[in-house]
């Protein structure tokens, strides 16, 4: 394995000195189970960009993360590749972590609509949760927002943050915002939840017949062609259904054909 997914496009970051090297990482020291997300503050990656060569380190380092994408003009960027770390936090970005940097602030993250959620988690997490299945897809904190009072501190003022204690075995994805010694509250108050509902959206063949089961509703549906529809029965349909069965919570953003109901 390279570490390089294929649907992002490789921008590297060099050093400030000579020779001129790309900066793509430094070993990693733990299996990686972490993915944490960040927010540029800024509404271009060439801003990002233009901030990662800019601080690059005289030999070595930085501050550029493993990705950075525009879920805007759904551009998509890869700087070092998932087997290596990358550099984006204060310390412990050797502690089996992924980083993604997504254009945007933190300030009005919660405000994405369902569509820029989607896209984050289908064309951004799942491909990086195939590339390393050793990342839950669960959030084991909550993702807070300026509402929550002080965030941009670190541990123990910052109320996101998680203990320098429990953060070496809390896995999965969070944000800039939980990791201890940082000082920064990216991505805010965004809707993990909807994000990861997208990101563990099944490859299904579309011509195959599926049931899906909406968990949070209980509600059924009988899935074929790119679209569905509900189920009336669902008990008698079980009881003889043979084929392939998802179960989520919030299914309409898993299968986003779930908009395009038959009758």
């Amino acid at each position: 394995m390279t570490g390089w997914l294929p649907a992002f496009e490789k921008r590297l970051v060099y050093n400030r000195g000579f020779p001129r090297r790309p900066q793509v990482g430094m070993a990693h020291l733990a299996t990686v189970r972490k993915l944490v997300l960040h927010t540029t503050e800024g509404t271009k990656v060439s801003s990002a960009f233009a901030a990662y060569d800019r601080r690059a380190g005289f030999w070595s380092g930085g501050v550029h993360p493993h990705f950075t994408v525009d879920p805007l003009r759904r551009q998509l960027f890869q700087h070092v590749p998932v087997t290596a770390a990358s550099y984006s936090l204060k310390g412990g970005d050797q502690g089996g972590i992924i980083q993604i940097e997504i254009v945007g602030s933190a300030g009005e993250s919660h405000l994405w609509p369902l569509p820029v959620l989607d896209w984050l988690g289908s064309a951004v997490v799942a491909p990086i949760f195939a590339a390393v299945p050793t990342i839950p897809a669960v959030a084991p904190a909550e993702f807070l927002g300026a509402d929550a009072g002080l965030l941009a501190a670190p541990w123990p003022r910052g109320r996101a943050r998680i203990s320098p204690e429990a953060w070496p075995t809390t896995y999965g994805v969070l944000g800039h915002q939980h990791s201890p010694p940082d000082d920064h509250w990216d991505p805010g108050k965004l809707d993990i939840d909807a994000l990861l509902s997208a990101a563990e959206q099944p490859e299904t063949d579309e011509d195959q017949m599926q049931t899906l089961i909406d968990s949070t509703t209980g509600e059924h549906w009988v899935a074929a062609a790119g679209k569905a529809r509900p189920l009336h029965d669902p008990d008698a349909w079980m009881a003889s259904w043979v084929g392939p069965t998802c179960s989520s919570a919030n299914m309409k953003y898993v299968i986003s054909a779930l908009y395009e109901v038959v009758s």
